[in-house]
């Protein structure tokens, strides 16, 4: 059964080797952009695009997207509906949308490159989104660019994919996209090559999904710092662990989160890359080269918050198995987030952000929890609920 894989995997390649030329066609490229959001290894990634007509409207970018979504409040502006297509929005399940004409979508002077499709949701009720954003740019417009993520500076750059720069980009991965997915195979920490799927819209503060079997296989490794075991309510097993050294392609990386989902729909049960081992690198995506380059840019500090925000979560944690959160019943399902990353500058009290999205609630669950020092235990200082908007609901009392 492996052998087959191989064999369908290796005969996509080589239809999209041969598409390849054709995607680095010379293009208009736009300039540089600033990135929006908090993408500090908390936030997605966003750009603000113009549709013909003039509208400015928000984006979020997302390598683990295949096609351009946007909200279906802009149906009357697309003309006729041309279908319907579930997508699967990784591990937030799947909708039912429709397909229109790929409408004419600028970057500032430049014409971006699209798919002839794009595909209508209410994004504006998707909480993993944001409620402001008004459409998802994915891969068959990602696709034909060479990218570049700078998270120091912030900006996002469009290069020449013939010629990048001159400057040391990192380590090349090479990368394969197959329905618009895209892959990269390389080695973690010695034990061996494991396929990625690579996606820019995995956020919550984590670096890695994993599979089992590669998961267990750094379990026998190496003691992660902390392990958190949780099941959900269709008894699922989910798992959290920090570990204090991983090599990544031979590269060696600190303070590392993996989460292991068991059970979940395909293709989200791919091993997975997110933003989060993303914004610790400067990030090439040369698309139409099929290479990524990533070349480190973690400080110490940050790497130290990861540690400090894995240790808050814990804490929010306990009480939510303990029955003794507020809003939060003792059985609830759902998510947690971090808006303000993992952003540390070495000094205390410590205070953390941590959001709560509930399955099938459109409301938010907010908590803020406080260290006063290193060796202190953390307090819960503050929990409110918000609407889907972010309005205020209720704020909960805090012992």
């Amino acid at each position: 059964m492996k052998c087959i894989r191989v064999i369908v995997a290796s005969a996509g390649l080589m239809v999209l080797c041969s598409c390849a030329t054709q995607d680095s066609t010379r293009i208009s490229l736009p300039t540089d952009v600033s990135l929006g959001g908090k993408v500090t290894r908390g936030d997605n990634l966003y750009l603000t695009l113009d549709l013909e007509g003039g509208e400015q409207l928000l984006f979020m970018v997302d390598t683990g997207c295949p096609q351009t979504i946007l909200d279906k409040s802009l149906e009357p502006k697309l003309g006729a509906r041309l279908g319907r297509k579930t997508i699967l929005y990784g591990l937030y399940g799947k909708s039912m949308t429709r397909a229109y004409a790929a409408p004419r979508l600028y970057l500032g002077n430049a014409q971006l490159l699209t798919g002839r499709r794009v595909f209508t949701d209410n994004l504006r009720e998707r909480k993993i989104i944001g409620p402001a954003v008004a459409g998802i740019l994915g891969m068959d417009c990602l696709r034909h660019y060479c990218i570049q993520l700078d998270f120091t500076a912030m900006r996002m750059r469009f290069l020449d994919p013939d010629h990048p720069g001159d400057e040391d980009l990192g380590k090349a991965y090479p990368l394969t996209i197959f329905f618009n997915c895209v892959f990269t195979c390389t080695d973690l920490s010695g034990t061996g090559s494991v396929w990625f799927r690579i996606d820019s819209g995995f956020i919550g503060g984590m670096d890695f999904i994993l599979k089992t079997r590669p998961f267990q296989r750094e379990l026998n490794k190496q003691t992660p710092m902390l392990l958190s075991e949780s099941e959900t309510a269709t008894g699922r097993l989910e798992r959290l662990a920090l570990f204090a050294k991983v090599s990544f392609g031979g590269v060696p990386y600190t303070n590392l989160v993996f989460m292991v989902k068991k059970g979940i729909a395909r293709p989200a049960n791919n091993n997975c890359v997110g933003l989060g081992f993303l914004s610790r690198n400067l990030v090439t995506f040369n698309f139409p080269k099929r290479i990524m380059y990533l070349k480190p840019v973690t400080t110490p500090l940050f790497a130290q918050g990861g540690l400090i925000m894995f240790k808050a979560t814990e804490f929010l944690m306990s009480l939510e198995k303990k029955g003794q959160l507020p809003g939060w019943l003792k059985g609830d399902t759902g998510i947690f987030r971090w808006p303000n990353g993992m952003d540390f500058d070495g000094k205390y009290p410590v205070s953390r952000t941590i959001d709560g999205q509930k399955h099938g609630d459109a409301s938010g669950y907010h908590y803020i929890v406080v260290q006063s020092s290193p060796d202190s235990v953390w307090k819960l200082q503050r929990a409110w609920k918000t609407d889907a908007s972010g309005r205020l609901i209720e704020e909960y009392s805090v012992q």
